[in-house]
């Protein structure tokens, strides 16, 4: 079994583990491992008997610099011994500034090679790193433990604000704003004091972080943890995970309190940013930050650590691998590298499972990955009828865990592998597809190096909706669609928490909005977004799925598919009824399908058919419209492929 060591080099305190709810302490709580001083430290990784059975962490500080500069000879390089330990070196993102940032360097340069695992929370970090030595640095997150906030019950209902400043941070303009809106606030004027910051949470509900702060985002945890609000410019890691709602893109104080202003006179909105994020940092709890190291490591879990991870579940955690279960198929299954499988949630998606499998299997789709979310009709049944199959069963509550439920699952089964994550009302579709086959579209993407692949949404309908209860999808009648009332945006002027670190293959991509569905249904905070990201290589550097709408860290490729999009079907009354009455959407998602319901209950006659219908003959057209994009590249790869 795994033994787990973490380096204690200068000061003790800084690395005590039990009083800090995160931070690198908390790998040692987590994994129940020990913490040595330097001298025991390199004293066991030397002589120890069985050199395979343990980790060896060590964090790269100013502090600890100096010490592992003149211990590293005495750290064995991989390949030089058979029973090697792992070894594994987080950066702290502190020495990326000031008088270390050189010294870290030449030491990456010099000794990178002798670690398993070089990891760091922060993503620009890691880019940084990689940039300017050879070192491949991963991002990992701290664990957090989701028990530190029990002792500190919430003490307040109401909307008082806490204001996070420095010392020298003047922001008195701020607070005479938001006291004038009648709001009660109280500055702090430091958030590395976790004993005062974690009550003081407790009675706030809302947290106003004008600056960015020098600690990685770890108070943002608490913050969710105490199901506050963080409204704020802090552009860190934590902060996208947690609160991608309530970020400022811009950094001036002007914006930050318009946001401010609008996010506070929406409570619904507020109520479900709060918890939401509480739920986000289950992602990152002991357990499941366990299974992402090994993951990282590329190594299995032994008998300790899914013991570890099991008292885990048993004290309360979330974990994903209790949580989501493969109840029926086969797991990981091989498929080759211009291949792909399909990864679909789904929840009463009877009415389109036939329709949906015939046309991915046409597509070439290897396997299919479902994950089912409480069906009470046929969709288990039909699922585990087709060949290539695999189901997974979770209950967890769609409308906070759909991203980490769908990114579980292509992360289990498609590390290194394409992979197309669809709803299953979206159908798939890309530029030259009629003499082209999924095989050409994907070894195009590969040879370009692009990882991700945009496509539209394409609502197509029928001259007529029924709004009888059946569960009947017939797609021949799904023949119009309308764009005269689509919107497109600069890809990157929203929605920066989700995709900010995509590098663009094609400078006309954007962001498209609203579409047949606002027009008939009225305008709405969701926006109707039409742009998605489905099909993606998961090469360990891209973040998949930080909305159901995007991914993040990817290379995104120069052509953009659709995804023909059959929302309105006989049976689309009873779906929308069910998720508005029960609750089950995410907020903007929950406002939309409140529209949808509206507009059937109102007593008129739904239609979406116009005249400015157009009957849907293939994608072609949608190019010629520039609706969806290709380059002269991608069309100069189709000249070269043959017809069938």
């Amino acid at each position: 079994m795994l033994k787990y060591y973490s380096l204690r080099v200068n000061s003790p305190k800084e690395y005590t583990s039990n009083k800090k709810a995160t931070g690198f302490s908390q790998w040692l709580k987590a994994l129940n491992g020990e913490q040595l001083s330097e001298h025991c430290f390199i004293n066991e990784l030397t002589t120890r008997t069985n050199k395979s059975s343990a980790i060896f962490h060590i964090q790269l500080t100013s502090l600890s610099l100096n010490a592992l500069s003149s211990l590293v000879s005495s750290i064995p390089k991989k390949g030089n011994f058979i029973r090697r330990p792992l070894l594994i070196l987080q950066i702290d993102t502190l020495v990326v500034e000031g008088p270390y940032r050189n010294k870290v360097l030449s030491f990456l340069n010099d000794h990178g090679d002798r670690f398993d695992l070089i990891h760091t929370t922060e993503y620009s970090t890691k880019k940084l790193f990689e940039k300017l030595t050879p070192t491949h640095v991963f991002e990992l997150p701290h664990p957090i433990d989701v028990h530190a906030i029990r002792p500190y019950p919430r003490t307040t209902k109401s909307h008082d604000v806490l204001v996070l400043m420095d010392k020298h941070q003047q922001s008195e303009a701020l607070l005479l704003a938001i006291e004038n809106l009648g709001f009660r606030t109280r500055t702090f004027n430091s958030t590395n004091k976790e004993k005062q910051l974690i009550p003081l949470f407790t009675r706030h509900s809302i947290v106003v972080a004008p600056y960015d702060r020098p600690s990685d985002g770890e108070w943002m945890a608490y913050a969710a943890l105490a199901k506050c609000v963080v409204i704020s410019s802090n552009h860190v890691d934590l902060a996208r995970r947690f609160y991608p709602l309530s970020i400022s893109n811009n950094d001036d104080l002007t914006s930050l309190f318009t946001l401010f202003r609008w996010l506070t006179n929406n409570s619904e909105l507020l109520q479900f940013i709060s918890v939401n994020a509480a739920h986000k940092v289950e992602a990152i709890n002991h357990g499941n930050s366990i299974e992402n190291l090994f993951r990282q490591l590329n190594h299995p879990l032994d008998k300790k650590h899914i013991e570890r991870i099991n008292a885990n579940a048993s004290s309360g955690n979330m974990l994903f691998n209790r949580q989501i279960v493969r109840s029926y198929g086969p797991e990981n299954v091989f498929y080759k590298p211009d291949e792909f499988a399909v990864v679909c949630l789904v929840k009463e998606g009877e009415a389109y499972l036939r329709s949906f499998i015939a046309h991915y299997q046409t597509l070439g789709a290897k396997h299919f990955y479902f994950i089912d979310n409480g069906s009470n009709d046929d969709t288990v049944n039909i699922i585990k009828s087709v060949a290539n199959t695999s189901l997974y069963i979770t209950k967890l509550q769609f409308k906070f865990y759909e991203t980490e439920i769908r990114r579980y699952v292509v992360e289990k089964n498609c590390q290194q592998r394409w992979c197309l994550t669809v709803d299953v009302d979206e159908f798939f579709d890309f530029p030259g597809s009629s003499y082209a086959d999924m095989r050409h579209f994907i070894r195009y993407q590969t040879k370009q190096g692009y990882t991700s692949v945009v496509a539209y949404l394409l609502d197509l309908f029928p001259e007529k909706i029924e709004t009888v209860d059946s569960a009947t999808f017939n797609r021949s009648q799904h023949c119009f669609y309308d764009l005269s009332n689509i919107r497109t945006e600069c890809y990157f002027s929203k929605n920066q928490e989700y995709n900010k670190f995509n590098q663009l293959g094609n400078k006309n991509i954007s962001n498209y909005y609203g579409g047949i569905r606002e027009k008939v249904f009225g305008k709405n905070i969701s926006s109707y977004v039409l742009t998605k990201h489905p099909l993606a290589y998961i090469d360990g550097e891209i973040d998949i799925l930080t909305d159901p709408h995007y991914c993040n860290k990817s290379k995104v490729s120069d052509v953009t598919g659709v995804l023909l999009h059959y929302k309105f079907v006989n049976a689309a009354y009873s779906y929308i009824s069910d998720r508005v009455n029960n609750g089950l959407l995410s907020y903007y998602a929950d406002q939309e399908y409140r529209a949808y319901k509206g507009t059937y209950e109102n007593g008129k006659k739904l239609s979406l058919f116009s005249k400015n219908s157009i009957f849907y003959n293939s994608i072609d057209e949608l190019i010629e419209k520039k609706f969806v994009h290709i380059s002269t590249s991608y069309t100069r790869f189709l000249r070269g492929v043959e017809s069938p």
